[in-house]
């Protein structure tokens, strides 16, 4: 890539960005996944309790 500039390489990835967006969100009809928000009043020692018994009780 002898000759290209910093600048010239940010903009062919912001357009390639922009064109892969546009193919999987409207062609593809995808959806940004976004984790669910935790409650920070959440006990993480409780939680961390429960996931360690919850395969006994499943089973």
């Amino acid at each position: 890539m002898a000759g290209v500039t910093h600048i010239e390489i940010e903009e062919s990835v912001e357009e390639l960005d922009a064109t892969v967006h546009h193919l999987a969100r409207y062609r593809l009809k995808a959806k940004l996944k976004v984790p669910r928000p935790q409650n920070r009043k959440q006990d993480k020692e409780k939680l961390e309790a429960f996931k360690k018994t919850l395969p006994t009780i499943c089973n």
